[in-house]
């Protein structure tokens, strides 16, 4: 699980550290009764003030799919069977249909 800014990681993890302390660094925090890990990142609107952090959250976010895989395989997990795309479904907006539009975070 990621948390982005430091507002949703105190929110999350319930320690006050702050987003640049503790940015990348997984956490075992339990969330609903169940143990998660969490890696706090940088909010992606850092990105529109600073510049140069559009390149940290590209690695940030590169590395959440590669943390995301090799905790499926320390389960033991296989891939989920493809499930309906809901981008795909038509949504009804007044006299005629349109197809909601998925932005891109880069």
């Amino acid at each position: 699980m990621a948390s982005l800014g430091s507002f949703a990681t105190t929110l999350l993890s319930g320690r006050a550290l702050g987003i640049t302390r503790v940015h990348g660094q997984e956490q075992e925090v339990t969330l609903g009764g169940r143990r998660v890990t969490l890696v706090p990142l940088y909010h992606p609107a850092a990105a529109l003030y600073t510049p140069t952090m559009l390149d940290v959250l590209e690695r940030d976010v590169a590395r959440l799919g590669e943390l995301l895989g090799a905790d499926r395989a320390a389960r033991g997990d296989s891939p989920r069977s493809p499930v309906a795309d809901p981008l795909r479904a038509p949504v009804v907006v007044g006299a005629g249909d349109r197809r909601p539009i998925q932005l891109g975070l880069f």
